[in-house]
């Protein structure tokens, strides 16, 4: 109880950090006081509208992660904290919680030797989503075409009206693929899908 307390102290100092300086992108919705789905559901179905209106179709792709909360870097994610400008105490006291874990696996009346956690964010902790969210807050940073995150799942889509905007699109999935061997947090290929709402006279043209 005592370790869950001051882990609630550490999340809510990082919090306050981000928002005071503003520093978190508004792109997340996840994990966040006052966001949801729901308002993201709402914003992008307000773009998707305006692009139909004008006659347009919107190409879609949603991209999740392989395993996101287990596979983060401790230490990129230290480095990553650093540049977001958080305290040295607050860094270290990160670091000490993440180093020198282990983990066994239970099976009725088997249990497993234990073995070093060498990666991720410990999941079931207070701690653990904050940190997460520092690990992909750049994430969006990386594409000029429209993004929205909620927790490790990624949306990413843009108004298609001559092919200029379809090589964008595939410019700014490159761009993630760079993102993710860079940081070492891998994209799951079978749960990547792409996605056409509407119909333009640029798709009609291509038949």
């Amino acid at each position: 109880m005592l370790s869950k307390i001051l882990e609630k102290i550490i999340r809510d100092s990082l919090i306050n950090h981000f928002k005071r300086n503003c520093l978190l992108s508004d792109k997340q919705f996840g994990f966040l006081p006052g966001w949801s789905t729901t308002i993201q559901l709402i914003q992008v179905m307000e773009d998707w509208t305006k692009y139909l209106d004008r006659g347009n179709a919107v190409d879609v792709v949603y991209m999740d992660f392989m395993k996101a909360f287990d596979k983060v870097s401790h230490r990129h994610l230290i480095q990553k904290l650093q540049c977001l400008g958080v305290n040295v105490q607050t860094v270290n006291w990160i670091q000490d919680f993440l180093t020198d874990r282990s983990q066994v696996v239970k099976y009725q009346n088997h249990i497993s030797s234990a073995t070093s956690v060498i990666s991720g964010v410990p999941q079931g902790t207070v701690i653990g989503p904050v940190a997460f969210l520092s690990f992909i807050n750049d994430l969006p940073e990386e594409v000029v075409s429209r993004q929205y995150l909620f927790a490790d799942d990624t949306k990413m889509y843009r108004e298609i009206t001559s092919t200029f905007d379809c090589q964008q699109l595939q410019s700014d999935i490159d761009a993630l693929e760079g993102w993710s061997r860079k940081w070492q947090l891998q994209f799951h290929p079978e749960k990547c899908k792409v996605m056409t709402v509407g119909r333009t006279k640029l798709y009609n043209d291509a038949k």
